[in-house]
Parts: structure tokens; C-alpha cells; sequence
């Protein structure tokens, strides 16, 4: 059987397009804001299930080509229901509504989240994490002022008081503790 390059070309441009878009929903329903990942003991499988996948709230009409792949969280949940049997395990249990909601606007922006948080527990974008570092650059510079101005006035008027100074701002706290420098 030969088959016509330009038949070839439709094949291929066709099978790019579903491989880029399994990919994607693939993607979108695991690398979402507020996802859910844990390691060792604090990985739980209902957790994971519910918290670590997307519910993934397509149109009518994609939900038909995807086979349902948006109730990405039930099929977590229990991977023994069929396709054809999500939108009614959805219905049944309308609680499962809000658990991990992604609009479709919403997944595109998805894409520039790839840095997991820590200590927000989410995953952050690079600009994030640009802000967070010139946050963390600005603090450590006051902070750096702030113990030489007060070390400094401890010194010059011979008052000295070995407590911690506490240095806040909305995302960090420091302890500083203020020495007496060695004068010789």
C-alpha cells in the first residue's frame, strides 16, 4: 500500500497536534497553583488523589474529546471508574466541585508555574521567586544597617544591654543579637 506524502503530512501534523494536547492536559492537571505534594510519611493517597490533581472544568464539547480527563481528581480517587462514568461519580458527590477547579482561561497560566514553594507550599512562577529573593535582598540590607546603627549607639554611649534585637517584616524574622565589638 503506498500512501501519498501529502496523506503523510496530514497524519503527522494530526498526531503532533493530540500529542501536544495530551501533554498538556497532562500537565495542567498536575502543575496548578495550589497542587498538593508531600514526601514520606505526610503523602497521603486521598490527599494526593484529591489535592494533587485538577479538576479540570472544561466545555461540553472538550469534555466529549477528552473523555472526561478533567475530573482528573475522581479518576485519582478511584481509577476503576470508567470515562463514561465520571460525570455521574461528579454528580453524585457535588462536594468534589471546588477540589482543585481549573478554568480553561485559568490553565494558561499554569504554564509559568514551575518552581515549587516550600514554605508557601504551591508552585510559584520565576518572577515570584525574583520578587522573593529582591524581598530577601532588601531585608538582609536593612538588617545589615539596622545592627550597625545600633551597635554603633551602644558603643558610642557605653550602654550596653546583651538582648536579642528582633527584626520583622511581613515575610521573614530575624534574631539579631547585638555584640560588643573588641575595642583594643
Amino acid at each position: 500500500m503506498v500512501v501519498a506524502p501529502r496523506r503523510i503530512r496530514t497524519l503527522l501534523v494530526a498526531g503532533i497536534i493530540g500529542a501536544s494536547l495530551g501533554v498538556w492536559l497532562f500537565y495542567v492537571q498536575h502543575q496548578f497553583e495550589h497542587t498538593f505534594w508531600a514526601r514520606g510519611k505526610a503523602w497521603n493517597l486521598h490527599e494526593a488523589a484529591l489535592f494533587g490533581s485538577s479538576h479540570y472544568d472544561l466545555p461540553s464539547v472538550l469534555r466529549w474529546f477528552t473523555a472526561n480527563i478533567g475530573l482528573h481528581h475522581i479518576h485519582h480517587l478511584c481509577s476503576r471508574i470508567p470515562f463514561y462514568r465520571l460525570p455521574l461519580a461528579f454528580r453524585l458527590h457535588p462536594d468534589l466541585a471546588d477540589v482543585g477547579r481549573l478554568t480553561l482561561g485559568q490553565s494558561f497560566a499554569c504554564v509559568r508555574r514551575v518552581l515549587w514553594d516550600e514554605a508557601s507550599e504551591r508552585l510559584i512562577t520565576f518572577r515570584e521567586l525574583r520578587n522573593q529573593l529582591k524581598r530577601v535582598d532588601q531585608f538582609m540590607r536593612l538588617r545589615e544597617a539596622i545592627e550597625e546603627q545600633a551597635s554603633r549607639k551602644f558603643f558610642e554611649e557605653s550602654v550596653w544591654v546583651d538582648r536579642p534585637v528582633i527584626l520583622q517584616s511581613n515575610d521573614f524574622s530575624i534574631v539579631a543579637s547585638l555584640r560588643r565589638p573588641d575595642h583594643n
